[in-house]
């Protein structure tokens, strides 16, 4: 199978969320199929919470690429409609919080999924919402 620079960081993504939430006491099941939205699955006190793991790369996110360089993540998840149309779906009200993971500093910031905009993520939504490191 081959691994391009997406999956890599994603993982990368969804391994440094997973210690940042074992970190803050939470049992951390991670999804075993790519059909749902949520990466992580986050219980503490009996209480399950859906998660979304976007990870980037702080240095290059945005330089050279025409994106803002405000914006950390894209949250629309791409798919086919029925006549494999390509389609952008928005996913928001499939997870609980997007942990938003800065693959060069380990930073982990949680940002529930009602604060975030439709489309994506940028700078000033995360502020104050570092989980890891504290």
């Amino acid at each position: 199978m081959k691994d391009d620079h997406g999956q890599i960081k994603g993982s990368m993504g969804e391994h440094l969320a997973s210690a940042a939430f074992l970190y803050n006491g939470y049992q951390v099941y991670q999804q075993d199929n790519e059909s749902g939205a949520a990466d992580l699955l986050i219980e503490k006190n009996g209480k399950i919470q859906r998660i979304q793991v976007k990870a980037f790369y702080n240095k290059t996110f945005g330089k050279n690429s025409g994106r803002n360089p405000q914006t950390l993540a894209c949250l629309e998840r791409s798919g086919y409609s029925k006549s494999r149309t390509p389609v952008m779906r928005d996913i928001r009200d499939q997870v609980d919080y997007f942990a938003i993971v800065d693959t060069e500093t380990a930073e982990v910031f949680l940002l529930p999924s009602e604060e975030a905009n439709k489309s994506s993520i940028n700078k000033n939504s995360v502020k104050g919402k570092r989980i890891y490191p504290k």
